[in-house]
């Protein structure tokens, strides 16, 4: 049976009729940017061989929607979702971590299924009608049918994840008679994606991948399909066939950036951004309109332009768990002992800076410090050995206590040190700092992010023209590791590991008495964990985490004290805590609004 025709409202229908004609336009990467300066209508656009390949770049523009500017406000993006970071209070959002979602809501639930299936249905107007266009290179447009193909799956790929089944359209949506269906169960959804990305694969005008510097470089490629194919069957548990797809898109030439000095974090710079690693990325351009803020949600005061927001956090537990540099498991208690018998408001005293003064330390007494703990002169020195002995990413990933960054808050580049607590020249409103410390926008105390994050004058405005990568063949390595573990294969899967160890001088897998694989179950959490260490803070972290079936209790937990995780300071004290919502939360509801134009609509089993 084929399901083609999605279940939108009257309303949204019109909708996506207008967005069509009127923005199908819109472009997708920096060198995309072919924007006419007027509107044609839908007819006109597929009479015109240039109109209409610009308007088979416009689906590219959404993933900018969702990554910029959707993204600033934490409605769409996933890296909070995850265990890994948390968002700060100001922006938290996020119903679903505070027990709250619900199908009526408007906020989260309705805008992401109305964003998702809009951008679907651009992507389907391309696949319609490319081929038609009077006097078009058919080559050409099979290739551009084919990116679009791919485009509709990808956000169909999400919302399979976050919905548990949709309706599956695949056609151009032009009467709202059309979209009262059923949506799929959640196992018909991946086998449908399965097929799109097999026609994608199949599709000879479509290259494997593109060169650095190539004109069509950001478009889609079999490489990207073969990857994306993968994960679907990862989700359905064939993990030979997962793996078959990870070592074609190996095959295709996607590769590891290993060169320089620091490879792992360069691959989060403008010079290394289109490198072969990259293998799905948001494009930004140099204007406003075209630029990256997700930098800017990552970012401190003290970076330049001084715009940085720090919205987005690591959890102490993400930070607790990368490995000592010889492969052994972190535990406070190895660098301060009897760190683990104290409370969470007195460790508060192990983080505090040298040279304290009294105004600090009533302060900090205040907020239940034991100040015996408290080393004069020599405190920092006790707590830096505990973040820099180990896994190198660790601190390529997340700023830590004490640790450098180089900022350029006045203009030029200049180290600057995290510290608590901050202090300033005297100024009560935080506008005059002490330029030696780092100055965050919240005042708050976290682990702040280092990755995607602008050093000295490398971004000078509120917007970056650094691409955004949704996947890299980085993260492909995790998920071929994960299959050949799966498959039993541990010494396949501990060399898929170690390529990522390798890149930055950690230890490698079956190397000492620390690293040595103990059997398969074994082999599957360690690849599952290293998804973390190379993956924190990127794209697809929380999807992992609800494939694996963990992610309620790695994001919703009770710490030793009792209290329920939450934005937390590096000693453990909460900003906030979550609200586990229960199972229901892992998949979400049909939106109210759907379920009443479309008397064919069937509501996720959790919210019935």
């Amino acid at each position: 049976m084929k399901y083609n025709i999605s279940n939108l409202s009257k309303g949204t229908v019109r909708i996506l009729a207008a967005a069509i004609a009127g923005g199908a336009m819109l472009t997708g990467c920096a060198d995309m940017d072919l924007t006419p300066t007027y509107q044609p209508t839908s007819e006109s656009v597929w009479q015109d061989v240039t109109m209409a390949s610009q308007a088979a770049t416009g689906p590219y523009r959404c993933l900018r929607y969702r990554i910029a500017d959707n993204a600033q406000w934490g409605v769409t993006t996933w890296q909070c979702f995850s265990s890994a970071l948390d968002r700060d209070p100001n922006w938290r959002g996020y119903k679903a971590l505070f027990g709250n979602l619900d199908s009526s809501d408007g906020d989260c639930v309705l805008p992401v299924w109305a964003w998702h299936m809009e951008y679907a249905a651009k992507a389907n107007a391309v696949v319609a009608n490319i081929m038609n266009v009077p006097g078009i290179d058919q080559d050409e447009a099979a290739r551009m049918r084919a990116e679009n193909i791919f485009l509709r799956a990808y956000w169909y790929y999400e919302m399979n994840i976050i919905w548990g089944g949709i309706p599956y359209i695949r056609e151009e949506v032009t009467d709202p008679e059309q979209t009262y269906i059923a949506r799929l169960s959640k196992e018909e959804t991946w086998d449908e994606l399965i097929k799109d990305f097999t026609e994608v694969i199949n599709t000879p005008s479509l290259p494997d991948k593109y060169a650095q510097g190539d004109g069509n470089w950001g478009h889609i490629t079999k490489g990207t399909a073969y990857a994306y194919r993968g994960k679907c069957y990862m989700w359905k548990k064939e993990w030979q066939k997962a793996a078959d797809d990870f070592q074609k898109v190996k095959d295709c030439g996607y590769k590891l950036l290993t060169a320089g000095d620091r490879p792992y974090i360069d691959l989060f710079k403008e010079a290394q951004e289109q490198c072969d690693e990259m293998m799905f990325t948001v494009c930004f351009g140099p204007q406003d309109t075209q630029g990256n803020v997700i930098w800017r949600n990552c970012a401190t005061r003290s970076v330049n332009g001084k715009e940085g927001w720090n919205n987005w956090h690591g959890n102490p537990a993400m930070i607790e768990s990368y490995e000592n540099a010889d492969g052994s498991k972190f535990s406070w208690d190895q660098y301060i002992p009897d760190y683990s018998s104290k409370s969470k408001k007195a460790r508060q005293a192990y983080f505090l800076r040298d040279d304290i003064n009294d105004d600090e330390i009533a302060k900090a007494v205040e907020g239940g410090a034991d100040m015996s703990l408290y080393i004069q002169g020599g405190n920092e020195a006790r707590l830096r050995p505990a973040f820099e002995n180990r896994d190198p990413r660790l601190e390529q990933t997340f700023i830590t206590p004490y640790s450098i960054f180089n900022g350029a808050r006045r203009g030029f580049v200049e180290p600057i040190t995290y510290r608590f607590p901050f202090r300033t020249d005297g100024a009560d409103d935080r506008t005059t700092p002490f330029l030696a410390d780092l100055l965050t926008d919240t005042g708050m105390e976290t682990y702040l992010m280092r990755k995607f994050v602008a050093e000295g004058q490398e971004v000078t405005k509120w917007y970056s023209s650094i691409d955004y990568p949704i996947l890299r063949y980085g993260e492909v390595l995790c998920d071929w590791a994960e299959c050949l573990a799966e498959l039993g294969d541990l010494s396949g899967s501990a060399d898929k590991i170690n390529e990522l160890r390798a890149r930055v001088g950690h230890v490698l897998l079956n190397s000492n008495a620390n690293t040595m694989v103990a059997g398969k179950e074994d082999m599957i959490e360690r690849a599952r964990m290293e998804h973390y260490y190379e993956l924190a803070g990127e794209e697809n972290l929380f999807f992992d985490e609800l494939r694996w079936g963990t992610w309620r209790a790695k994001k919703f937990y009770l710490d030793s004290e009792g209290q329920m995780n939450g934005l937390k300071k590096p000693w453990g004290v909460n900003y906030y805590e979550y609200v586990d919502g229960g199972d229901k939360m892992t998949e979400w509801p049909v939106p109210d609004r759907e379920m009443q134009v479309n008397h064919n609509m069937n509501q996720s089993p959790y919210w019935k």
